[in-house]
Formats: structure tokens, sequence, C-alpha cells
């Protein structure tokens, strides 16, 4: 997906700077990578801070990473917000998470990103088989 963003971005130069930094969750290098480029305007989130295996410590890097007053855009799936739902994902998440990579079906990203002091600018919630969060804003 990097790769095709790449090429897109090589294609068709957009008059923003835009820097991809190109590197896992798990890279030695990432957080050198991350400071020769910032700081950063805008970080785009997507599906990331469910897997990340320290979700608070990924928020306060990408809080650090924004110069002040970036943008944080986001798409996470979330706890559920009812006790049911929220109870079967608990129940299933020691198995979605092995099989799915250390995906965890129940971190309360929203609640997180609020701890860290996340302002959301705009913020949606909808279900789509698991409950999701998308939101855009800054950190205080």
């Amino acid at each position: 997906m990097m790769d095709r963003a790449r090429k897109k971005l090589e294609a068709h130069p957009p008059a923003a700077d835009i820097r991809l930094i190109l590197a896992g969750v798990h890279d030695p290098d990432l957080d050198t990578l991350i400071q020769q480029a910032q700081p950063f305007d805008a970080i785009v989130c997507t599906l990331v801070l469910c897997t990340i295996p320290d979700a608070d410590q990924a928020v306060a890097d990408i809080k650090r990473w924004l110069k002040p007053g970036g943008k944080l855009l986001l798409l996470e799936h979330i706890h559920a917000p009812h006790a049911p739902m929220r109870h079967w994902q608990n129940w299933l998440n020691p198995i979605w998470k092995t099989f799915g990579e250390g995906c965890n079906l129940n971190r309360p990203t929203d609640q997180t990103l609020r701890e860290y002091g996340f302002l959301p600018e705009w913020e949606y919630y909808f279900t789509k088989g698991l409950p999701f969060y998308v939101a855009v804003g800054r950190f205080l």
C-alpha cells in the first residue's frame, strides 16, 4: 500500500509538502526517521492503535510528533459503548488478537485520546460489525 502511495506522489506531486515515512510499528529506526522529519502538520492514523502493543505510548508519541496545533486524522475500531457487546469483545479479544496479528477488539481509543488532551473538531461514531470512531482534531 505504501509503495502504491509513493508512486502516486511521484507521478502527481502535490503542492503540499507530503512526507511518507516507510516504517513499521516495530521498526527500530522509526523514532529516528520521525525525528528527522518532524514536526508534522498532520498525522493520519487508520486502524493502527488497535494493534500497537502500547497504545498509550503511541498516542503520547503522536502528540509529541505533531507541531503545536497539528491535526490528527483518525479511524479506529473501539470498545463498544454498551455492556452486552463489550462483554463479547472482551471474551473474543484473546482469540481475535492471536489471529489478527495483535489487533485488539476492545480498546477504548477514543477515551485514551481524550486522556492525552485530544480535542476533536469533528468526530463520528458508527457500527459496521464493530464500533468505529472517526475523528479530526488537535491536542492541547
